[in-house]
């Protein structure tokens, strides 16, 4: 694991984020407000899910996808990509027909 992948990405990131960090500091401001934040009384999440596991149907992933609803998430986003294109469009109608 070397290379563009594995330990040394991680050191990679690793500085990168401290750096960031530090430029902050440097202006007096956390990093947040550093990077351009405006909104500070709340962040907006999506719930992601959607993934493929052996015995779920296009219902089942609905019912995944509705109750990421039911819980409060406002938007969710679901793994797509690895069934053929009606495979995939028999998920995202139910999808769809679940969250809306």
């Amino acid at each position: 694991l070397q290379g563009r992948q594995g330990t040394v990405m991680r050191a990679i990131s690793a500085l990168d984020i401290a750096l960031w960090d530090l430029n902050a500091k440097t202006h007096g401001l956390p990093l947040h407000k550093y990077l351009g934040a405006v909104e500070l009384e709340s962040v907006p999440a999506y719930a992601s899910g959607g993934y493929y596991l052996d015995g779920k149907t296009p219902e089942k992933l609905g019912e995944e996808m509705a109750g990421y609803v039911e819980l409060g998430f406002r938007a969710v986003k679901m793994k797509t990509g690895r069934l053929s294109p009606k495979g995939e469009e028999a998920r995202l109608k139910a999808a769809r027909a679940a969250v809306g």
